[in-house]
């Protein structure tokens, strides 16, 4: 695991008009972070509006960022924001995978 170090600022998460997540956005987000010298981006922090997500929204943000950071070269940080703990240990071992 990298270790959590530099400028590592929360991805928003990015909607269309219909209210579904812009996954394309998102991955430009990630690059441009990248691009701009940040060492780092965390996901489902306040800004990432992961109270408005649903789980399977919530897994393939995570796979989409998890895919664009790799390819952008920076670690990706994220926040398990589930309130029981097997939930959270199930959700933290998804996005470990």
């Amino acid at each position: 695991m990298a270790a959590f170090e530099g400028v590592c600022p929360i991805v928003s998460t990015p909607f269309d008009a219909d209210g579904s997540v812009d996954y394309d956005s998102l991955n430009s987000q990630i690059g441009a972070l990248a691009a701009g010298g940040c060492h780092g981006a965390i996901l489902f922090g306040f800004a990432g509006e992961f109270y408005k997500l649903t789980e399977e929204e919530q897994g393939r943000i995570v796979a989409r960022s998890a895919a664009a950071a790799d390819e952008a070269e920076i670690p990706l940080y994220v926040s398990v924001t589930a309130h029981a703990t097997s939930v959270a240990v199930d959700r933290a071992q998804a996005a470990e995978a």
